[in-house]
């Protein structure tokens, strides 16, 4: 007989689902590629985890992650993408986050080496510890950043200085005459420079 070229394809999520941005939607960089084919659980999870992180709801995330936590195979792939967005939505939401999870965000970190997700929420766990000062958790993942960010630059400098490194007043200066934009991070750096009559 011949098939029914009116009947709607059943949707599956191909495991091309990239790394999750750090508090983005996730259009940007969660590409979940639709085919015809059945959905799996593991995958009718995924979605759920996807609409989750878009709405930042942490509580759903959080549901969604605890149902996967024991999965295998092609399903213990998918569930490391909801790890990282209910890490990611965390961190969004408050900065306490950062420091009482930091052994979790480490974990996940070295369980996704060099990967655009471990990148992105590495980047992000950076932003909120420099915010905070926390120069003890902020020093030892500084060095295996794969991305450039001139927020985290200012922290950077602002940890080296309190460290009384004077070579981060040069590098400060020299961003400052590049007339790159320049986040609201590196304020007291400016004002060092600024202090010194460098500028």
């Amino acid at each position: 007989t011949k098939p029914d070229s009116g009947a709607a394809p059943v949707l599956t999520v191909q495991t091309a689902v990239m790394g999750a941005g750090s508090n983005r939607a996730a259009t940007d960089n969660n590409s979940i590629v639709l085919t015809s084919a059945p959905l799996s659980a593991s995958e009718k999870y995924l979605l759920l985890g996807r609409d989750a992180f878009e709405k930042r709801d942490v509580k759903s995330l959080a549901i969604v992650r605890d149902r996967l936590a024991n999965a295998e195979g092609q399903a213990y792939v998918l569930s490391s993408y909801v790890q990282n967005w209910w890490l990611s939505a965390n961190l969004a939401q408050t900065g306490v986050f950062a420091i009482t999870n930091a052994g979790e965000i480490r974990a996940f970190l070295k369980a996704n080496p060099n990967s655009v997700v471990a990148d992105n929420l590495r980047r992000d766990w950076l932003k909120v510890l420099g915010k905070q000062d926390r120069w003890d958790l902020f020093a030892p993942e500084l060095p295996l950043l794969n991305i450039e960010d001139a927020e985290i630059a200012c922290h950077n400098w602002r940890y080296r200085l309190s460290r009384k490194d004077r070579d981060a007043l040069v590098e400060a200066k020299s961003f400052w005459v590049a007339a790159r934009a320049a986040p609201e991070a590196c304020g007291d750096v400016f004002a060092s420079l600024v202090a010194e009559k460098t500028l």
